[in-house]
């Protein structure tokens, strides 16, 4: 992930599986294969970027020329927009209603996968107790699912005490998955701003 050359995943992928629309790139993935490939990058061992288009970030991406970069730098980009998807078919695009890929949607999947595999994920954001109430719940229903947070108020500036302290906390975890819920495009922005210094996982703006 070097500057904004693209990973080596990205570069990899078969042009009939990544489509360019409105300015920006997207992996044709169903929800199955997300979670084949999170597993992969977790063997693997590596940090990767699994990133998302929907309507209102690529229209952000035109109004905020820096988070190209971010993009540039996503191992997969997902489709989370169903116009968008019907869209690219009015384009000619071989996009299908299946190639929508939210958290929302492959939600039942990814938690069963997570549970089974035993995978600690992470998650930064939303108000202060909210993670804690979500991973209560998700823990009771898939057992075996190892979760941990932390709320997203804190100031998020490189090298302030709050940030350093949520790094540390991410760090001490040790997360297979890391999910960073700090609305777009600041969720984004933070992930890039600090890539270097996040540990090696699979690291998901959601």
């Amino acid at each position: 992930m070097d500057g904004a050359q693209p990973a080596q995943f990205r570069s990899a992928r078969r042009t009939s599986e990544r489509i360019h629309i409105l300015g920006g790139d997207i992996d044709l993935v169903r929800p199955e294969e997300v979670m084949h490939h999170i597993g992969r990058f977790i063997s693997a061992g590596k940090k990767a970027i699994i990133a998302n288009h929907n309507s209102h970030s690529l229209y952000l991406l035109k109004k905020r020329p820096e988070l190209a970069s971010f993009f540039a730098k996503a191992d997969l980009i997902e489709m989370d927009s169903t116009p968008v998807i019907f869209f690219a078919r009015l384009l000619g695009m071989p996009s299908r209603t299946f190639h929508r890929c939210s958290y929302v949607d492959f939600r039942p999947l990814f938690w069963t996968m997570v549970a089974a595999k035993g995978y600690r994920v992470f998650y930064i954001g939303g108000a202060p107790g909210v993670v804690e109430t979500a991973s209560e719940r998700l823990t009771a229903k898939y057992p075996g699912a190892v979760i941990g947070g932390r709320d997203g108020y804190f100031d998020a500036t490189p090298g302030s005490p709050g940030n350093t302290q949520a790094l540390a906390q991410i760090a001490a975890f040790k997360p297979d998955i890391l999910f960073v819920g700090m609305g777009m495009p600041r969720q984004e922005l933070w992930i890039e701003a600090n890539l270097e210094a996040l540990p090696n996982c699979v690291i998901m703006p959601v």
